[in-house]
């Protein structure tokens, strides 16, 4: 069983910019980086105890790759 991965509207605006920095600096390289970011977004879906918690709710993942 998988869960959704909910990002709130900060988090979300967050990576729109990550997305259009990225892409800015190298076309195609925006997609990339929203590649490797579902990666971990489906493992997180499919074991969210697996990244360190950090506070309360919110727990951290690296994106292999990018900063």
């Amino acid at each position: 069983m998988t869960l959704p991965v909910i990002l709130e509207e900060e988090a979300q605006t967050e990576f729109v910019r990550a997305f259009d920095h990225y892409e800015s600096q190298r076309p195609g390289l925006g997609l990339d980086f929203v590649e490797r970011v579902q990666e971990v977004f489906d493992r997180i879906s499919a074991n969210p105890n697996m990244h360190q918690l950090v506070f309360k709710h919110v727990r951290k993942a690296v994106v292999r790759d990018f900063p």
